[in-house]
């Protein structure tokens, strides 16, 4: 069934798209590691694993279906704390705002 809460979770995959896209990257711990999303001038998608740092980032792109965002990486991202600790209650609210208020800033 299609709900309002489907929408609003897309919205939220827009928004985790949109912080890539702006240059940011996303850290995250997947169970076994923290990788580290970047994208790239061809809208690629690539992770570092921070655990080996001299390797290669792999193209994580396949892997970043909307599904694995909005019930894996979204709600990881929800439980960790901020980088900018005073300002945001965990780091997917901080990555939200900031890039809200990045678009309002490139969109007027």
């Amino acid at each position: 069934m299609r709900t309002k809460d489907v929408l609003k979770d897309i919205e939220e995959y827009s928004i985790f798209m949109q912080y890539l896209y702006l240059g940011e990257t996303i850290k995250f711990n997947n169970g076994m590691t923290t990788l580290e999303l970047v994208m790239d001038e061809e809208l690629e998608i690539y992770a570092k694993n921070l655990l080996f740092p001299n390797l290669p980032p792999l193209l994580y792109s396949n892997d970043l279906s909307l599904t694995n965002v909005l019930f894996g990486i979204i709600p990881k991202l929800k439980k960790e704390k901020p980088e900018k600790h005073n300002c945001f209650s965990n780091r997917w609210e901080e990555i939200k705002e900031l890039c809200l208020i990045q678009l309002s800033l490139n969109l007027s």
